[in-house]
């Protein structure tokens, strides 16, 4: 009985065809320490942690990874990740990040026709020195665009680089719109206050792949939509029915890093916030 039972054992610890060299107690230990490897990869898994390959400009590209600066000759770091969303934690605030808003479906030629209407409206006060750049037409490019309902919220660039035109707009039963242009000029390291007022009125350098956006008083962090030429949103409010809150959101902090996961901008942008968009819903996790 005892040789059947080693002989049983043996077969299941070790998947080669040679005899059997240990006695039935070190299978046991070995069967052990088997079992004891199983719960810790199954406390592993519950907590999802996972290791994210940085590969150039791969390391953003998803939008998945939190950051902290990426120490250089790494091949991978670890990321945590909340069990009950789905989202990343950041390492730094060890708040959840929220996701991104969506790209909007609207054409980009749609949302240049719409706002082009805008930009004839009559403007108060007289044209500023800095803006060359002319009516807006299918020329301009359509840097960052996001949509939340009938909300559409995006924002378009000059042909000679000059202008940036913020322009947000609703359809349905309460429309409203709103569009602005302002003085684009090359970003510089800490970042270039594009439009006060608004936290994504800030445009990030050139080599950031990857914009967090902190909100004192709220509990999650969140995640931009990073367009083109350097320039993100954080979503569109939509206009909705009723009474709307006037309580001053106080100056976001802005943390923006490169394709490495290197941390390359951190400001406090110098201005409160009035209006911010939805957090999206936990019951849409990445």
């Amino acid at each position: 009985m005892s040789n059947d039972i080693e002989r049983l054992l043996a077969a299941a610890a070790d998947d080669t065809d040679r005899p059997l060299n240990t006695s039935a107690d070190e299978i046991v230990v070995r069967a052990r320490r088997s079992a004891r490897g199983s719960r810790i990869a199954a406390i592993s898994t519950s907590v999802l942690t996972a290791a994210v390959i940085i590969g150039g400009g791969a390391a953003w590209s998803a939008n998945r990874t939190d950051g902290e600066a990426q120490v250089a000759g790494t091949p991978s770091r670890t990321v945590t990740i909340d069990v009950k969303t789905g989202w990343l934690i950041d390492a730094e605030t060890r708040k959840p990040i929220a996701p991104a808003p969506p790209v909007s479906r609207v054409s980009d030629s749609a949302i240049v026709q719409r706002c082009a209407g805008y930009d004839k409206q009559p403007r108060y006060g007289p044209k500023p020195s800095w803006d060359k750049a002319g009516p807006v037409t299918a020329q301009w490019k359509v840097v960052v665009k996001t949509s939340s309902g009938t909300a559409i919220g995006a924002v378009l660039v000059s042909p000679d680089r000059t202008v940036v035109a913020v322009c947000n707009a609703t359809d349905g039963k309460y429309p409203s719109w709103s569009f602005g242009r302002r003085q684009l000029s090359r970003a510089p390291a800490d970042g270039l206050v594009f439009e006060a007022g608004r936290a994504d009125g800030l445009r990030v350098p050139d080599n950031v792949t990857k914009v967090l956006v902190e909100v004192p008083g709220e509990n999650v962090l969140r995640e931009a939509l990073l367009g083109s030429d350097g320039i993100y949103t954080i979503g569109v409010v939509p206009n909705l029915p009723g009474p709307k809150p006037s309580i001053a959101i106080q100056k976001p902090r802005i943390r923006a890093y490169d394709a490495n996961g290197r941390k390359v901008l951190d400001r406090v942008i110098p201005f409160a916030i009035q209006k911010l968009p939805v957090i999206p819903s936990v019951s849409t996790p990445r």
